[in-house]
């Protein structure tokens, strides 16, 4: 990411010196990358917390995602799909993931990761009563 940041500086301080007073036009390309590049960051965010939602639940049920119980006493349960898609507003932007449901368990699985009703982080709770 910092090889990125240096690359549009480079770009931005390249305009400036060629263009003169054209440094307003670099800096909108410059906002463009950081823009784009922020995107791509919480599409990697997305990605990554919906595989650790995944994996919580091959972990509860002892086996991937695609395969049968091993045993007659392995643990109960079965993957339900996903749930509805749920917005989280970490201090980064919006995200939307689907967690995963499970079925015929002795107990409610409730996840660790991201509990019921959770939707911003802390950071962002200790944020707005500042703003």
């Amino acid at each position: 990411m910092n090889e990125i940041n240096r690359r549009a500086h480079r770009l931005a301080a390249g305009r400036t010196r060629r263009h003169g007073s054209g440094y307003a036009a670099s800096r909108g390309r410059v906002k463009v990358v950081y823009e784009h590049l922020e995107s791509h960051v919480r599409g990697q965010i997305q990605d990554w917390i919906q595989d650790l939602l995944e994996e919580e639940v091959d972990d509860l049920l002892g086996r991937q995602k695609h395969e049968r119980r091993a045993a007659v006493d392995a643990p109960s349960g079965y993957r339900n799909r996903h749930g509805k898609p749920r917005r989280l507003n970490p201090s980064s932007g919006k995200i939307t993931v689907r967690r995963p449901r499970v079925r015929d368990l002795d107990e409610r699985f409730e996840s660790r990761i991201l509990p019921l009703f959770l939707r911003r982080t802390r950071e962002v709770d200790d944020l707005l009563p500042e703003l």
